[in-house]
């Protein structure tokens, strides 16, 4: 996949990632999301969570819109968010992403909260986000 290629796939993400906040979690958004793009998922691994995958570049959003952040920071809300770091529930809500060995489908994990979430399988186009299946709930 060329440089542009995966630049325009990226932003057409970003695009719907910020779009499907403001839809069904406005309050989320006013808050603050996490929004972290990882490593492949392997073709053996296909059930993978993609927060446990390499983490590539990481994404503050909120109503303001998206700015870049540096991958240490959102590491360090992880690590605040582990069974031992966590002193109180989180607000600010987490979209992950991983590009499928097949281009171009990704895994997209979405966490509003403690038990709230979802995962998809989408393809990108390149024009719009195509949401195929839907992986995960809670």
């Amino acid at each position: 996949m060329s440089e542009d290629s995966a630049q325009s796939e990226q932003s057409c993400l970003l695009e719907f990632l910020q779009d499907e906040w403001r839809r069904r979690s406005p309050v989320q958004l006013r808050r603050g999301v996490w929004i972290s793009q990882h490593e492949a998922v392997a073709a053996d691994a296909l059930e993978v969570s993609v927060l446990s995958l390499p983490l590539r570049r990481a994404w503050w959003m909120d109503w303001d819109g998206i700015e870049p952040r540096q991958a240490l920071s959102f590491k360090r809300f992880c690590d605040y968010l582990s069974p031992r770091g966590a002193q109180a529930p989180y607000e600010i809500g987490m979209s992950n992403f991983a590009a499928f060995p097949q281009a171009p489908f990704y895994c997209i994990d979405n966490t509003r909260g403690p038990l709230d979430g979802g995962g998809w399988r989408v393809r990108v186009t390149s024009s719009a986000v195509e949401v195929l299946e839907r992986r995960w709930m809670s």
